[in-house]
């Protein structure tokens, strides 16, 4: 989507963005792309993983998971 390109245009300029991070990992929890949402946290640098809103993202992927299909 829109918003997904616009954060990624975001990292490109700046990888330690933590808003547009974030906020791919939810547009992929968002658009139910856990898969993808899963490897952005996994990945995640060290200065972002740190950041509470980056915690807060993992625990809405951690509740998309356990979501009756």
């Amino acid at each position: 989507g829109t918003a997904q390109s616009l954060y990624a245009q975001i990292l490109q300029q700046d990888e330690k963005n933590v808003e547009a991070y974030v906020g791919i990992v939810r547009v992929f929890i968002a658009a139910s792309q856990l898969e993808q949402a899963q490897s952005l946290i996994e990945n995640a640098p060290a200065d972002i993983a740190k950041n509470p809103n980056f915690a807060a993202a993992k625990s809405a992927l951690e509740l998309a998971q356990k979501a009756p299909k």
